[in-house]
């Protein structure tokens, strides 16, 4: 075997002898370019299953790196800064690409039986409330409002989802109104009483 005194060189094959700069260096616009025309028209096999479940398992738990260990504000401001204006509209793989069917049906049997619990419905609550929200002071135009109607028109809840919202709306807080004072859930609260009571 081939040892190279050099720390910026590491032998990591016995038989092939090839070396790996592990020094931080990067490539060039000219290499990165050899490379991207390098791989036109070349495309990867798709793995088999079998491999994909190997890959999972030797990722998952324990044999996870970031197993155990939670990012600090400041490396995820780091990467909200690194990610903004990526892969966003035509910058996006799937721009373009709706989901077939069959990929939908594999995603919703996926997700069959999991449950969140209180902590995590809160936290999610909480980081999609006020100006969390995308939404937050973006009201609907009248054209987006006459769509939505358009597309519910001719839509009904079943016996049981109307039994389900009715619960769910008794288990929520209600608040009063300083007008008419009467008490609703946030959200009635906020969409059709206060300033808009008074009218």
């Amino acid at each position: 075997m081939k040892i190279v005194s050099s720390e910026q060189w590491l032998n990591r094959s016995l038989a092939g002898q090839k070396f790996y700069k592990i020094g931080g260096q990067q490539h060039t616009e000219e290499t990165k370019k050899k490379i991207a025309i390098s791989k036109i028209g070349k495309k990867r096999l798709p793995f088999t299953e079998d491999h994909k479940n190997k890959i999972g398992i030797s990722k998952s738990g324990k044999n996870n790196p970031n197993y155990n260990k939670k990012l600090s504000i400041e490396t995820k401001s780091k990467i909200s800064i690194t990610r903004t204006g990526q892969c966003v509209g035509e910058d996006h793989p799937k721009y373009g690409k709706p989901l077939s069917d069959e990929t939908k049906q594999k995603i919703s049997q996926s997700h069959l039986g999991k449950t969140l619990t209180k902590e995590t419905k809160q936290k999610i609550s909480i980081a999609n409330t006020g100006e969390n929200n995308a939404r937050f002071g973006k009201p609907c135009s009248q054209e987006h409002k006459k769509k939505l109607s358009e597309a519910n028109i001719g839509k009904k809840h079943t016996e049981l989802t109307k039994q389900k919202i009715s619960q769910s709306s008794k288990n929520k807080p209600k608040f009063e109104c300083q007008n008419c004072k009467n008490f609703y859930t946030k959200n009635i609260l906020i969409q059709w009483h206060g300033e808009k009571c008074k009218k």
